[in-house]
């Protein structure tokens, strides 16, 4: 028994802790504690034949043991193990007295009140706090913001499909305002194109089939012939010649429909 005597006091304790939680303590505040107004009823009929199985197992284990002890893995262990000799007895009793000794000098102490004991769940219970919070706050707001970007989205799909030109042509238009104000300020002709711009969004879609000269076609023709000459000629610089070709056109552009807002303003 030296090589296994932590294991051997390790199941003393279990032993203590069981006859004094399940011996003592339970039956004595069961039936001699306060009254808490509670009615009893009896259990169901399930309840008392699973109670009943175990209770019998209990009374046929320690009345026949060798039942138990033929089935373990080592019999040749307890071959000559007798419970029930008087050595095992008096220690059991022992055991059992000074356990009832000490509930009787503790058994104020040992009074059930309400407290929240440490446990391992101590970890997940003060986690839950922090993962509730980011559940609720960064997270929520969060998918309501993308709920909130994807509507704003499909409305401006939905309102850009009516008449892609149009809306296309509107928001050029509002580029070339800021830009306007940016660089001049606010000005009469800047409020006169301002308010042009929102009597043309006030009468969006209007009319969804729009003419064009034929002069813009040959324009863009003309561009992306040029942009693709310069990839075929100069290959080793095509791409940034090509982006400052786009660079050109876009402000080229908007410069013109700046020049051409400020006359229509005017």
């Amino acid at each position: 028994m030296d090589h296994n005597m932590l294991i051997f006091l390790m199941l003393e304790i279990a032993a203590v802790g069981t006859f004094l939680s399940v011996g003592l303590k339970l039956p004595y505040f069961a039936f001699f504690g306060k009254d808490a107004g509670i009615e009893a009823k009896d259990p169901p009929m399930n309840m008392l034949i699973g109670m009943g199985i175990a209770a019998f197992l209990c009374i046929l284990l320690g009345v026949y043991p060798s039942l138990l002890y033929n089935i373990l893995p080592y019999p040749a262990a307890v071959a000559d193990y007798a419970p029930y000799a008087s050595g095992h007895l008096i220690g059991t009793l022992q055991l059992m007295l000074f356990t009832y000794a000490g509930f009787l000098l503790l058994k104020k102490k040992l009074h059930p009140e309400n407290t929240i004991s440490l446990d391992t769940d101590w970890f997940y219970r003060k986690g839950s706090v922090l993962f509730t919070w980011f559940i609720n706050n960064p997270l929520a707001r969060g998918a309501q913001w993308t709920a909130d970007a994807a509507i704003v989205v499909k409305n401006f799909a939905a309102w850009f499909s009516k008449n892609p030109a149009e809306a296309l042509s509107i928001i050029i238009d509002r580029i070339c305002l800021l830009m306007l104000n940016i660089s001049q300020g606010t000005s009469t002709a800047a409020q006169t194109a301002e308010d042009m711009i929102n009597d043309r969004r006030k009468n969006y879609p209007g009319e969804p089939v729009r003419r064009d000269p034929i002069g813009v076609s040959v324009l863009l023709g003309t561009l992306f012939l040029f942009a693709y000459l310069i990839y075929v000629e100069i290959r080793d610089y095509s791409v940034y010649a090509v982006i400052a070709l786009v660079l050109i056109a876009v402000f080229t552009g908007i410069g013109m429909r700046i020049r051409e807002m400020m006359r229509t303003a005017g």
